[in-house]
C-alpha cells in the first residue's frame, strides 16, 4: 500500500484503490513491474504528482459535465451601440452617457509618499486614483495605472522620484477621494457586466478561495445571502464619491454623478479599446499601456500576499442552467439594474468617446497597440517570474518580477515590454513613444545595440 500514498487526492487514485482491493497491491505491484520495470513505483508516484498538478482542471471538467447547459461568460459580451447610427441612444433611464475629454491639466505626476507601496489603499487629493472593482480585470488596469505613473515620472527629468504617486487597490471612493483636486488629479476605474462580474466573484471568493462547490445551490445562497455590498448595486455603492444608501439614494443622481466626476470609465470586455482610450486622454504613449494578463498565468492567484504566501487555484466561471434560472429571475434583475444602467451607459460613452478623438486615429492606435502586445506576450512571458506558477508555487515578493502585488506585472522590471514598444514605432503615428521606463539590464542593452532606446517624445 506504499505506493498509493504518492496518489492521494487524484482521482486516478480512486481508480486504482478498486483493483487494489481486488488483486491486493503486490499483485498490482508485480503486474506493473512486469510492464515498465523494476522502477514502477516511482514511476506510478511520478505520474500522479504530476496529476496532482492538474486535479484541479480535471475536476472542473467532471463538475461541468455534471450540469445540463453551461454557458460561458464570454457569451456575456456588452451590448455595442453602433456611433455610426444617430439615432443610438445616449439615455438610459436618466443616466446620461457622455464623451470623456482629454485632461486639460498639467499631468497630475506629484511626489509619492517613501512607502507608498503599502499606502495604495489610503486616501488621497491628488495623483493617478484607479478605484478598482472586484472582478472586472481591475488588477490588469491598477497595473496600467502603476505604469502610467512610473513611466511619467521617468520621462520628467525634472521630478527626483521614480513614480508619480497614485492610488491603485479596492477601495470604496467616497471614503477615499471624496474631496480630490479635479486639477491635480486623474480619477478613472472600470466596469465589467454586472452578471458577468457576479458570477466570476462567486467562483473567485466561494469556490477557489472558500472551498465551497459550485453548485446550483451555493450559487443562489451566496446570491440572496451574501455580502450585499459586492452584490446589490455594488457599483453605485462603490464608485460614487457620495455617500450611497440602497433605497434611500436617487440611483439616477449617483449614476449621472459617478459618469461626470470621473476622468474615464473603461469597459472589461473592450479592455484594448479603453487602453488606448486612457493613453489618448492622458497624452501619454501607447508604450505606457503594455500589459501582461494578471490573473492569467496557471490559473493560480496568491491574493496579494494576503493568504499566507499560498497559490490558489482560481476556478474558471461557468453557468450551469440552475445558475442561469437565478440570472434570469426577477430577484437578480433588481438587484443588478441600475449597475446593468451604469455600465451600459459607460459602454456608450466609450463609443462617444472614440467618436470625440477621431475614430480612425483611435482605431490606428489599437492596430498598434494589438500588435506591440502581442509582442510583448512573445518576448516577455517566458522572462517573466510570477508570483505563482504554472504548478502553483509561491514565489516571494523580492524574488518576483512585480512592482506591487500582481499588479506590478505590467511595470515589469523587464525591458521586453520596452522592446516591444521600440520595434513597433513605425509608421504615421507617433503615439509609440520608445521609452517607456522600464529597466532589465540585459535587454536594455540590446535597446542601445540597436540605437532604438532613445527618442524624443
Amino acid at each position: 500500500m506504499q505506493f498509493l500514498q504518492c496518489c492521494r487526492g487524484t482521482s486516478l487514485c480512486h481508480s486504482l484503490a478498486f483493483f487494489v482491493l481486488i488483486l491486493g497491491s503486490l499483485q498490482l505491484i508485480a503486474i506493473l513491474t512486469q510492464v515498465y520495470g523494476t522502477n514502477a513505483r516511482d514511476l506510478l508516484c511520478q505520474s500522479m504528482n504530476v496529476q496532482r498538478k492538474t486535479i484541479a482542471s480535471n475536476e472542473i471538467k467532471e463538475k461541468a459535465s455534471e450540469t445540463t447547459a453551461i454557458t460561458e461568460l464570454e457569451q456575456l459580451l456588452p451590448r455595442r451601440y453602433p456611433v455610426s447610427d444617430s439615432n443610438a441612444t445616449t439615455n438610459f433611464e436618466g443616466v446620461q452617457a457622455r464623451a470623456f475629454t482629454p485632461y486639460e491639466h498639467p499631468v497630475p505626476c506629484f511626489e509619492p509618499e517613501q512607502d507608498w507601496k503599502l499606502r495604495q489603499s489610503d486616501a488621497s487629493q491628488t495623483g493617478f486614483l484607479f478605484v478598482k472593482p472586484f472582478k472586472t480585470g481591475s488588477s490588469t488596469a491598477s497595473g496600467l495605472n502603476l505604469r502610467i505613473a512610473r513611466n511619467v515620472a521617468a520621462r520628467d527629468q525634472q521630478h527626483d522620484f521614480d513614480v508619480c504617486k497614485a492610488r491603485s487597490d479596492h477601495v470604496w471612493a467616497n471614503a477615499k477621494y471624496y474631496d480630490r483636486l479635479p486639477d491635480k488629479s486623474f480619477l478613472w476605474t472600470i466596469v465589467r457586466h454586472p452578471t458577468a462580474r457576479v458570477v466570476s466573484q462567486f467562483f473567485h471568493f466561494r469556490v477557489s478561495r472558500a472551498k465551497s462547490e459550485p453548485t446550483d445551490r451555493n450559487f443562489i445562497a451566496y446570491m440572496t445571502t451574501g455580502p450585499i455590498d459586492m452584490i446589490h448595486d455594488y457599483y453605485l455603492g462603490s464608485l460614487s464619491l457620495q455617500d450611497y444608501k440602497r433605497g434611500e439614494t436617487d440611483p439616477v443622481a449617483t449614476a449621472n454623478h459617478i459618469l461626470k466626476e470621473y476622468n474615464f470609465v473603461g469597459i472589461t470586455e473592450r479592455m484594448d479599446e479603453s487602453a488606448i482610450a486612457l493613453a489618448m486622454l492622458l497624452n501619454v504613449p501607447i508604450g505606457d499601456l503594455l500589459y501582461l494578463t494578471a490573473k492569467g498565468h496557471g490559473g493560480y492567484d496568491d491574493a496579494g500576499g494576503r493568504d499566507g504566501n499560498v497559490c490558489t487555484f482560481i476556478w474558471p466561471s461557468f453557468v450551469s442552467s440552475g445558475m442561469q434560472a437565478y440570472l434570469d429571475s426577477d430577484d437578480w434583475k433588481e438587484k443588478s439594474h441600475w449597475d446593468t444602467i451604469l455600465y451600459d451607459a459607460a459602454n456608450r460613452s466609450l463609443d462617444l468617446t472614440i467618436d470625440k478623438l477621431g475614430r480612425e486615429r483611435f482605431y490606428d492606435n489599437v492596430a498598434v497597440y494589438k500588435q506591440a502586445k502581442r509582442l510583448s506576450e512573445e518576448r516577455c512571458l517566458h522572462n517573466v517570474t510570477f508570483p505563482c506558477s504554472e504548478g502553483g508555487d509561491y514565489t516571494p515578493d523580492e524574488e518576483t518580477s512585480c512592482l506591487w502585488k500582481d499588479s506590478g506585472w505590467l511595470l515589469a522590471r523587464h525591458s521586453c515590454l520596452r522592446i516591444a514598444a521600440q520595434s513597433l514605432h513605425k509608421g504615421p503615428t507617433h503615439f509609440l513613444p520608445l521609452h517607456t521606463g522600464c529597466g532589465c539590464e540585459c535587454l536594455d542593452a540590446v535597446a542601445r545595440e540597436l540605437k532604438i532606446d532613445q527618442i524624443t517624445l
